[in-house]
This record gives structure tokens, sequence and C-alpha cells, in this order.
């Protein structure tokens, strides 16, 4: 499929320089200096980590069996999923603000941004912690479920600190997207850890959440002592003020948009923990683990479409508008067909090297990745809707979505155990981004899935 080309230009055949060349229009300008050089250094850090985790991945695998690995792969990705309920999405409010209050030199609005992120993240963990060890407890017999689960909910407050001082940092550092790449730092303590694990004879689900307890300690260091080396000497002694009014409601609002994309997949594993065996709970999270590489186009698409489109719509530029969202449909509808493609060969040839019950999985990482897919048809809907300042919508979108999901899980995995979790985690982006795309039109009238006309 050809990819759009702007109106006062012919349309030409589809070639990997003809989309090199249609991807580069998606950025709003010719960005030069740190700010490109910062592009190129997120894109190599986030393949990197894609890298590295697709290794860990294989080696737990190969180390732990569909049940070891099924319990190592809940804890951690649970803990990541209550990070999000731990920050509120107070990470993101100051990655939006902390740049205005620094140009303004609002040194009170500053020091209050920073000191609400911290209790969020302080009382957010607070209340994690203590709700998620007492549904574990409470919810799961004696074993590495329940301990994973613990150590789930002690690892999210860890990783919400962290990711508040990443906001901090990168706040402080907009000019330069490559700030402080943290999951390249605690993939290589993971990785080195795991391997040291192997090598000793000690890996356990157990020992490998430990692993990743340590490195999220130290990225988490190394970012809020980054953030104070960074901070303005000018606002060193002023009194804080916050505007909580204001904040907490707009971080609810994006940490709500969030969190239905991000839980997809994460609710299926809890779901599997407890309707099925510990053996489907292993198949479907090597599956989830190797699929979402089919979504790591999208990342790299949103660096450069993402900040033109907001200019565009306050420039009342409807026809420019329409062309980014249709090139942008059609750009991440290609880029993900291939990586799902590739995802899916690869599953079917590395699984069974693993280990021979793994191959019962290939079939589900293929299923996951069509479900990216589903999502890729409704173009750049949910990064429209976030950009233009509809989060309301966005959150919407999310929640609908992640509700049905709770629905197909609820239906279908009881009597198809793995595979029915997977059919409910394609399903859920699939409508995700169907929902985000109907609001985006709604709210501007403008288009953004793949069959959107060339101009508004």
């Amino acid at each position: 499929m050809s990819i759009d080309a702007p109106p006062s230009t012919p349309s030409k055949r589809f070639s990997l320089l003809s989309l090199a060349q249609r991807l580069a229009e998606l950025a709003p300008g010719a960005a030069k200096g740190p700010v490109a050089a910062g592009a190129v250094f997120t894109m190599g850090y986030r393949c990197f980590n894609v890298l590295t985790g697709l290794a860990i991945t294989v080696i737990l695998a190969r180390a732990l069996g569909a049940e070891g690995f099924g319990a190592a792969a809940l804890g951690l990705s649970t803990a990541y999923m209550l990070s999000v309920l731990c920050r509120c999405g107070a990470d993101i409010i100051l990655i939006q603000k902390i740049p205005n209050k620094l140009e303004s030199g609002d040194w009170a609005a500053l020091n209050g941004l920073r000191s609400f992120g911290l209790m969020i993240a302080i009382i957010g963990g607070g209340v994690v912690f203590l709700f998620g060890s007492l549904l574990a407890v409470t919810s799961f017999e004696a074993g590495p479920l329940r301990s994973a689960l613990l150590l789930a909910s002690a690892m999210a407050p860890l990783i919400a600190l962290n990711a508040v001082g990443q906001g901090i940092l990168r706040g402080l550092l907009q000019a330069r997207i490559a700030y402080l790449p943290e999951f390249v730092i605690v993939q290589s303590i993971a990785l080195v850890g795991v391997i040291v694990a192997w090598g000793a004879g000690t890996l356990t689900p157990i020992s490998v959440l430990l692993i990743y307890a340590v490195a999220w300690c130290v990225a988490g260091a190394l970012a809020w002592i980054f953030a104070a080396r960074a901070w303005p000497r000018a606002a060193h002694g002023v009194a804080a003020r916050r505007s909580m009014g204001v904040w907490v409601p707009a971080s609810l609002l994006i940490m709500a948009a969030g969190f239905g994309p991000l839980a997809f997949g994460k609710i299926e594993m809890i779901a599997l923990s407890v309707m099925a065996s510990p053996e489907a709970l292993g198949l479907f999270s090597i599956a989830f683990r190797f699929a979402v590489f089919a979504a790591f186009p999208d990342f790299a698409i949103a660096n450069a479409f993402a900040p033109s489109i907001a200019r565009l719509h306050a420039a009342g530029a409807q026809v420019e508008l329409q062309r980014k969202m249709r090139l942008g449909a059609r750009a991440t509808l290609a880029t993900t067909v291939a990586a799902a493609a590739i995802v899916a060969v690869v599953a079917h040839a590395v699984f069974p090297l693993i280990r021979p019950e793994f191959a019962a999985a290939a079939p589900l990482a293929a299923i996951i990745s069509l479900g990216f897919v589903g999502q890729a048809l409704s173009g750049r809907s949910m990064d429209g809707l976030l950009m233009l300042g509809f989060a309301r919508e966005a959150a919407l979108a999310s929640l609908a979505s992640l509700i049905v999901g709770f629905v197909l899980i609820i239906l279908l995995t009881p009597p198809l155990g793995a595979l029915g979790a997977a059919l409910s985690t394609a399903l859920s982006f699939t409508l995700c981004g169907a929902l985000a795309a109907v609001f985006f039109a709604r709210r501007t009238g403008v288009r953004c899935d793949i069959l959107a006309r060339r101009s508004a």
C-alpha cells in the first residue's frame, strides 16, 4: 500500500525509499542540533531496550519453564501497571508544565511542581502497596504467585518514584529528548543479574523480581540526583506554591487516558493466574512479551508525528492536518504490519527452540500482534486527542475499551484459557484505537483512520 503524498506532488509507487521520505514528512520541520541528536539517540536506546528485553525473556523462559516464567512475568507486569496508579499521571504534568515555569521564572510554582510529584508518588505508592499486598494475601495461597504479587506491590512505588524523577528531569531538559535512558539502565542491570543468577543456579521468579527491584532503585536514584543537579539555582530557598485544584484533575485524566492501553495484556495475566493453569499463564506471558515488538513502530512514528499536529490545529490548517493524519495512519499501518509479520515468523521459529512446551505460544503471539495491527487501522487517534488537549475523550476511549476488555476476559478466558486471553488483548487494543478515532473526528472534523480522504 502506498503512502499518501502531499496534495501538490503526484502519487508515487511504494518503495523503502519513498516510505522513508514520507515518514520524514511527519516531522514538524527539519530538526537540528541537540533535538535531532536526542531523537536519534532515543530511538537507539529504545531499540537496545527491546533487544535486551527479548534476551532476558529467552533466558527466563528457558531456565524457568512455562510456570516459573509466568509467575515472573506476572510480577513484573503487575508492578509496572500498579506504578501508573501510584504516580497518577503526575510525571506527565511535570513534563508539560515545568518548561513554562522555567520560561516565566515562576520559581514558587516550579518548586511546587516538584513537591507535588513527590507527594503524589509517595502517597499513591503507599496506598497501592497496602491494597496490593492485601489483595495478594487474601486472593492467593502461599506460593510463587502470591510472592510475585507481593513483590510487585513493593516494586510499584519504586517505579513511580523513578518516573516522577524522570518527569522532572525531562521537563528541565526539554530541549534534549535523550535526557536519561532509564529503561536502558534497568534492562542492563537486569540482564547482568539474570545471567549471573542463571549461571549460579539461583534463578527463580522471586530472584528475578528482586533483581528488577534493585535495578529500579538504581535508576530512580540516578534520576533524582540528575534532577537535583539540573534544578535552577534561583529556585533554591523559594517557598513552594502548588495549584492542586488544577494539577490533580489534569493528572487523573492523563492517567485514565493511558491506563487502558497499558493494562491490556497485563490484566489478562492476572485473570489467567486466577482462572487458568500456571502453564497457560506462562504461554500467554511469553507470547505477549514478543508481540509487543509489533507496537515498536508506533513509538518511532509518534516521536516525529505528535509535535506537529497541535501546531496545525491551533493554526486552523485543517487540510494540512487531514493530510498529516492520513499519512500518519498509513505509515503506522505499513510498519506495524511488517513488525507483526516478523513477530509471527520469529515466534514460530524460536519458541520451540526455547522449550518444546512454548511452541503452543506461537499462535498467541500472532493473535496479539494482530491487535496492534487493528489499532493501527485507526491511525494516530490517541496521539491526536492528547496533543490537542482532548484528555477527557482519550480517557473515555481508554476506560470504555478497558471495561469491554474485562467482559471479554470473563467470557473467553475460562473456556479458552491462554487463547481467550490473547483474543481479549487483541480486541481491546483494536477497540481502543477505534473509539479514539471516533472521538477525534467528532471534536476536530478530521478523520485519522486509514480510510480518511485526502482533504478535510
